[in-house]
């Protein structure tokens, strides 16, 4: 297999380094001082808080904060430049804007989120209205976390077959019943199996060392808390798994398992599956916040890996390190990067995609 450059996904299938867009930097985009001033921007802006246009490959951005400094988010994330009393503005310049989605907000303000769609860009992952599976959340008063902690499953609305649904366990549980919405889609559709999703709602406590409980249970890095990711990872093994299998119909079947995640759940996921290829066949991770060194590959791990990462992620370049790492050993893995950031519409992709390679119908 080779390196495929499409109008709007990049895929790389094969050890060789794949081609990118051209890019005034390694990320893909560049921030700019703003050409336009204040009164611009206030014009621009009207009564909304966040405004934005396009001409060309550059696109502005002005919006109203009374934060100190206030910080665009997700796709891009640089500061915005003070157009003085409350006025920010900036500049971004992209090569590849008319096949990219930007997702724009202003982090820890009140800010209306905003969204640009290129004319070729790739669209969003069908959504069914409304359910006609199941989505039900039971707590669990766990022995190896010492607190009680909620998991959310979805089942599809047809019978599981004799060996159980493929189940999807899924880090960040709280967005199961969101995710569920494009999974019954693809199931309608007849794109996959019916699947049953198992979500994993993450903790909430302090923060501890400078990470929050999440990202302690998530990251398997030794240098955040690997006691809390075993105390996690024992959790989902001997209490969640057998819950899924006995009550709800899951498979106990490793070809029917696939683990999923985004940003340091990303991360989980990629992880979990490694440590225990005796139980996960498959892997997806969707802008992966841990890098290549927390994945020492042997080429023993028979596990089909699924990396997916936005070109403007912060992430981007070492997800692909990381996949390219894994076919370097002989661990088959599939990376696709998006023409768009940190942001939920690479987390829907990612999702959709990996699903399809891993379960469609035969």
């Amino acid at each position: 297999m080779k390196a495929i450059l499409l109008a709007t996904v990049l895929v790389l299938d094969a050890m060789p380094a794949m081609a990118q867009p051209a890019s005034p930097s390694e990320s893909g985009y560049a921030p700019r001082k703003p050409d336009f001033d204040r009164a611009e921007a206030v014009r621009r802006l009207g009564d909304t808080s966040l405004v934005y246009w396009v001409d060309g490959p550059t696109l502005r951005i002005a919006a109203r904060s009374s934060a100190r400094e206030p910080r665009l988010c997700c796709t891009f994330q640089p500061p915005m430049y003070d157009l003085s009393d409350g006025i920010w503005g900036l500049m971004v310049e992209v090569p590849e804007l008319d096949r990219s989605v930007i997702q724009m907000i202003l982090a820890g303000d009140a800010t209306v989120p905003q969204t640009y769609r290129g004319p070729q860009a790739l669209p969003d992952p069908v959504r069914v209205e409304a359910l006609k599976g199941r989505v039900e959340t039971v707590e669990i008063d766990s022995f190896s976390l010492k607190e009680k902690r909620k998991v959310t499953i979805y089942r599809p609305a047809v019978p599981p077959p004799a060996t159980g649904y493929p189940v999807i366990y899924m880090a960040d549980g709280q967005s199961t019943a969101v995710f569920a919405l494009i999974v019954e889609s693809l199931i309608d559709q007849g794109l996959i199996q019916p699947v049953m999703m198992v979500g994993l709602w993450h903790g909430t406590g302090p923060r501890d060392g400078g990470w929050d409980q999440r990202n302690r249970e998530y990251l398997p890095s030794a240098k955040v808390d690997p006691a809390a990711y075993q105390r996690h990872s024992n959790f989902v093994l001997t209490e969640v798994m057998p819950l899924a299998e006995k009550t709800y119909g899951a498979s106990r079947r490793r070809d029917d398992r696939l683990t999923y995640g985004f940003s340091s759940g990303g991360s989980w996921a990629m992880s979990f599956a490694l440590r225990h290829p005796d139980v996960f066949a498959k892997a997806s991770a969707a802008g992966m916040s841990a890098g290549p060194d927390n994945f020492a590959f042997t080429g023993e791990e028979k596990v089909a890996l699924y990396l997916t990462t936005g070109r403007y992620d912060q992430f981007y370049q070492r997800n692909l390190k990381t996949c390219q790492n894994a076919q370097a050993a002989g661990v088959a893995c599939r990376f696709t990067g998006l023409y768009a950031g940190h942001d939920s519409y690479v987390w829907n992709h990612a999702l959709v995609e990996s699903l399809k390679a891993s379960f469609s119908l035969k």
